[in-house]
């Protein structure tokens, strides 16, 4: 995918709130085998309430099944830093997340 249409997607999702174009964002970082980017973009996907499915999900659970807690806590916080700053389109508090956050069945 050239970066231009990539760049484009992150704006629509972030910005505009597209729930498409966070799902396209996470396919892309899936077929690249990305891992802490997938899990950030399949956080705002599931924010936008985007279509995912049993395959997205099973991804981010492989991939967060590795992570440390602190590390797992760390990328829920800066996903809802993200979601937060395309809401408000500014800089807010946002409290410190816990990996009981994470919102898959199973991981705390």
């Amino acid at each position: 995918m050239p970066r231009a249409h990539t760049t484009e997607l992150l704006k629509r999702a972030y910005e505009a709130g597209d729930g498409d174009a966070a799902l396209a964002l996470l396919e892309q970082s899936m077929a690249l085998g990305h891992r802490r980017i997938a899990l950030l973009r399949y956080l705002q996907a599931q924010h936008l309430h985007a279509a995912l499915d049993a395959r997205h999900h099973e991804y981010v659970h492989e991939i967060a099944a590795r992570m440390s807690p602190q590390t797992l806590a760390r990328l829920v916080g800066e996903a809802r830093v993200r979601a937060a700053r395309a809401a408000h389109h500014d800089e807010v508090e946002v409290t410190a997340a816990r990996s009981s956050d994470w919102p898959i069945a199973g991981r705390a």
